[in-house]
């Protein structure tokens, strides 16, 4: 069975690089943490196998606590294309806040029809991606979505 790797590693710098080494596994921190509760449990034993005892239970349920762990977890459902690209007509279609402020030396100045309306012009969705790029940027968005 695996210790789980090292947990609360020391970082050295070597050069212009941070390298991690020890610390402690994975399976003694839960056997620590597992101390904690085993402690104030009585476990009918002799006072020379007591001690030993309380380390083997220990043990035990960090071994049980990495093997829950390494179970697989199901993934989340994954959108389909048809929901995908609902997703990027909405977004192009949703009328920016009257509050938004562009970026990276982007403005917007609200123009006004003359006659015989006179309406503004505020955008909707972005004027800096199309619906390729939108669906790109949705599709980045959704990859590696947590469980």
């Amino acid at each position: 069975m695996s210790d789980g790797g090292s947990v609360f590693p020391q970082l050295l710098k070597a050069g212009d690089h941070a390298i991690s080494e020890g610390g402690m596994s994975l399976r003694d921190w839960f056997a620590g943490q597992a101390l904690i509760e085993i402690a104030n449990v009585h476990i009918a034993h002799s006072p020379d196998t007591f001690e030993a005892e309380k380390a083997r239970r220990c043990y035990a349920m960090a071994d049980a606590m990495l093997a829950e762990g390494s179970k697989a977890v199901p993934s989340a459902p994954q959108p389909t294309d048809e929901q995908i690209k609902h997703m990027v007509s909405r977004f192009l279609q949703w009328r920016l806040p009257e509050n938004f402020i562009p970026d990276g030396g982007v403005s917007f100045t609200p123009s006004f029809n003359e006659e015989p309306m006179r309406t503004r012009h505020w955008p909707i969705g972005t004027n800096v991606l199309d619906a390729v790029q939108a669906e790109a940027m949705v599709r980045h968005m959704l990859d590696g979505m947590p469980k």
